[in-house]
């Protein structure tokens, strides 16, 4: 999962770096942080539960989302599609706490084994 942050928090910094120095060129920059989408992705996962239960945005929520923000005059070098609190919170709370509280939903969630690998017992199979 480190490896997963940590090209996120790039694409992230590249683009609010590009969106500065593209200023008064005309060229729009956005990075579309969607969250939790209603796609494929948790079943190919293994997991309904890999968004630590989060409000799932539809695809076209996203792109209308973006669509909308790239539409705007001052559009903001990134937009977060489907508002979660934690992304919000990470504005107003210490990185260290933010990077704890991930580090133990994420442990949470690699002790809960997903149905289809338990037996009736509950245990491994």
């Amino acid at each position: 999962m480190s490896v997963y942050g940590a090209t996120k928090a790039f694409v992230l910094s590249f683009t609010e770096a590009l969106w500065e120095e593209t200023r008064g060129t005309g060229l729009r920059v956005l990075a579309v942080c969607p969250g939790a989408t209603r796609t494929e992705f948790y079943d190919a996962a293994g997991s309904q539960s890999a968004d630590y239960g989060a409000k799932r945005a539809t695809p076209a929520d996203v792109v209308r989302t973006a669509l909308d923000t790239l539409d705007r005059r001052s559009a903001p070098p990134s937009v977060i599609t489907n508002g979660r609190p934690l992304a919000l919170a990470s504005k107003f709370l210490p990185r260290r706490l933010i990077v704890r509280f991930m580090g133990r939903m994420a442990r949470r969630q690699r002790t809960q084994l997903p149905v289809a690998l338990t037996n009736s017992q509950g245990t491994a199979s």
